[in-house]
């Protein structure tokens, strides 16, 4: 069964549509990709911009406000933050070193 001049050249035709069709396919299956990574991105970058937020809001609901017992006391306890007095001290405003607690007991202790 051979095929007539005629059917070869339809048939080369129709090869080279299908392939044509086939390449704007590829083309935006492509272009939906990258949008769908771009996206993907997007969305991890907002994610991270509300992890951020939530634990600064945690910080915040955290945050220690520290007020004198009196004018001769050393002690300092913790007050509920409503509402900050000008004289309340901010535990991130001390600029203060856990280790430094720990040298100062050390040096109090060989004197």
């Amino acid at each position: 069964m051979e095929s007539s001049p005629g059917q070869d050249e339809m048939n080369k035709v129709q090869i080279a549509d299908l392939k044509e069709e086939l390449s704007k396919a590829e083309d935006n299956l492509k272009v939906r990709n990258d949008e769908l990574l771009a996206t993907k991105k997007d969305l991890r970058l907002k994610d991270e911009t509300i992890q951020q937020r939530e634990i600064e809001i945690s910080c915040l609901h955290g945050q220690v406000i520290l007020h004198h017992e009196g004018e001769d006391s050393d002690t300092l306890t913790a007050i509920e933050p409503d509402p900050v007095e000008a004289d309340d001290v901010l535990l991130d405003d001390l600029e203060w070193d856990p280790c430094d607690i720990v040298k100062t007991r050390e040096i109090a202790e060989d004197k």
